[in-house]
C-alpha cells in the first residue's frame, strides 16, 4: 500500500464515519465508480482503522467515558442496600450504558440479512438514492424538528429502542449511521448535543466487536511489512480527522446547521446516480 492511498483511506475513515455523510456510501462509490482498491482483506490495516475510530471517540469524550466507567464500577461494587439498581434508581452513567444496550439489540435482527444488504454495495444507483434520503433527513431535522431537552436522566427505553432500530436500518449502504441515529434521536426529543453523544456512544459496541474480529483476522492474513509505515500514516490520519469530524458535528448540530451536509450529500447522490446510469 502506498502512503498516498493510506492517507486517502484514513481521511475517508475519519471524515465519513463520524460526519453524517455515510461511510458505506462513499466506500461503495470509491470502489465501484473510481475503482479504488480498498484492502478489505488486510487484517492489520483494518485493525488499525477500527482502533483509530475508538481512539477518536475517547479523545473527544474521555471525561464522560471516565465517569461512566467509574460510576459503573461503583455500582458493581456496591452492596445490595446501596445498589441504585436494587431500588429502581440508576445513575446517569449507568442509564447511558442501559440505553446503549437497548439501542444495540435491533442490530441482532439485521445479522441474518447482512449478506443481502452487502450486495447493495455494488448497486451505486441505489446507494445514490440512499444518500439523497440521508440528506433529506438532515435537512428536515434542521427545518422542522424543535430542539428537545432529553438527556441520559430523562430519556426512556422507548427512545433508545427507536434509535436502535434506526441504527439497524442504517446498515443499508448510503444511509449514514450517525446521521440516521442522530436525527431520529433529535426527533425523539433528545437535546442536540446529547443526540450526537448518544449516537457516538451507540456505535461503541459495534466498534469493539469490529476491533476483536480484525484483531483475530490479522493473525490469519500475511502482513505486508513493507507497507507498515503507510499503515501508521493512515492510522494517525484517521485518528485526527475523526476527532475533528466529531467536533464539527457537535457544532453543526448545536447551531442547527445539519442542512449544510445535506447540500453535499444531495450533490454526491445525484452525481452518483448519473454516473451509474451512464458509465
Amino acid at each position: 500500500m502506498s502512503v498516498f492511498l493510506a492517507i486517502l483511506l484514513g481521511l475517508l475513515r475519519g471524515i465519513t464515519l463520524f460526519l453524517p455523510i455515510s461511510s458505506s456510501g462513499h466506500q461503495a462509490i470509491m470502489q465501484n465508480i473510481f475503482k479504488l482498491n480498498y484492502p478489505v482483506n488486510n487484517g492489520l490495516f483494518e485493525l488499525l482503522m477500527n482502533l483509530s475510530t475508538l481512539i477518536s471517540i475517547i479523545m473527544v469524550y474521555r471525561k464522560e467515558l471516565m465517569v461512566i466507567v467509574s460510576e459503573s464500577a461503583d455500582t458493581l461494587r456496591s452492596g445490595t442496600s446501596d445498589n441504585p439498581v436494587s431500588d429502581g434508581r440508576l445513575t446517569p452513567s449507568v442509564r447511558m450504558i442501559y440505553f446503549v444496550i437497548i439501542g444495540t439489540l435491533p442490530l441482532l435482527l439485521a445479522i441474518p440479512i447482512n449478506d443481502r444488504i452487502g450486495i447493495l454495495m455494488g448497486n451505486t444507483t441505489f446507494v445514490g438514492a440512499a444518500l439523497i434520503v440521508t440528506g433529506t433527513l438532515l435537512f428536515l431535522t434542521d427545518k422542522l424538528v424543535k430542539t428537545g431537552r432529553k438527556n441520559e436522566k430523562t430519556m426512556n427505553t422507548k427512545d433508545a429502542l427507536i434509535i436502535g432500530i434506526a441504527q439497524a436500518l442504517s446498515a443499508i449502504p448510503g444511509l449514514s449511521r450517525t446521521g440516521t441515529t442522530m436525527t431520529v434521536g433529535i426527533a425523539c426529543g433528545l437535546g442536540r448535543d446529547y443526540a450526537v453523544r448518544f449516537s457516538i456512544f451507540l456505535s461503541l459496541p459495534s466498534i469493539i466487536v469490529a476491533i476483536l474480529i480484525s484483531f483475530f483476522s490479522s493473525f490469519k492474513s500475511a502482513v505486508d511489512w513493507s507497507s507498515f509505515f503507510a499503515y501508521l500514516v493512515g492510522f494517525v490520519t484517521a485518528i485526527f480527522t475523526g476527532y475533528l469530524s466529531i467536533q464539527i458535528l457537535r457544532v453543526a448540530a448545536a447551531k442547527r446547521r445539519l442542512r449544510h451536509f445535506s447540500y453535499y450529500i444531495w450533490l454526491v447522490g445525484i452525481v452518483t446516480i448519473i454516473l451509474s446510469l451512464t458509465l
